[in-house]
């Protein structure tokens, strides 16, 4: 004789007690945990502004605002560009060594004056559109994760730049290129 089991079955356990999880109880759990992380940081950042004005008046002044927005517009087009890799899925860790290439050729035609400075714009362009066409092609034919394939072409880029500069600074930038 077998016994049944005092256990319900699963469709006839139904206690109150218990909340059940919703997608909406989470996301309001998410939403009330973003909104405390937001609060905290905006606190932080007033904090940091009150700080920077009683100590370094001159931060506040006209000038510097507008140093800091054109020191800050590379980055912020960079953003606007891994923003949309990172919307598709992916994610992109060569672009630092991209830039820093591009500094670099900059750096090294700023002795042909204005022409050399002209030719390195088209070079540059053309030099970060191959290393994302290998990027591409290593994630998408040979099916490489683009972590590793950013993060290898990332290390080589940055590699050849050491071996070039030899760490050290090198050449100038044009003053035709200076306001951008």
């Amino acid at each position: 004789r077998v016994e049944r089991s005092t256990m319900p079955a699963r469709a006839e356990i139904n206690d109150a007690s218990v909340p059940a999880r919703t997608p909406h109880s989470m996301t309001a759990s998410l939403r009330r945990a973003l909104d405390t992380r937001v609060l905290v940081a905006s606190l932080f950042l007033l904090a940091l502004a009150i700080f920077v004005g009683i100590f370094v008046p001159a931060f506040y002044r006209e000038s510097n605002a507008f140093i800091l927005l054109r020191q800050t517009a590379m980055l912020g087009i960079v953003a606007l560009g891994e923003t949309l890799v990172l919307i598709v899925g992916g994610i992109d860790l060569s672009v630092t060594s991209v830039i820093g290439l591009a500094v670099v050729i900059i750096g090294q035609m700023s002795p042909y004056g204005t022409v050399g400075a002209l030719l390195s714009v088209p070079m540059v362009v053309a030099l970060s559109m191959s290393v994302g066409a290998v990027n591409g092609t290593l994630v998408t034919l040979r099916k490489m994760p683009p972590f590793i394939a950013t993060l290898a072409m990332n290390t080589a880029l940055f590699g050849a730049i050491l071996a070039y500069t030899g760490g050290l600074p090198s050449g100038e930038i044009p003053t035709v290129l200076l306001p951008i």
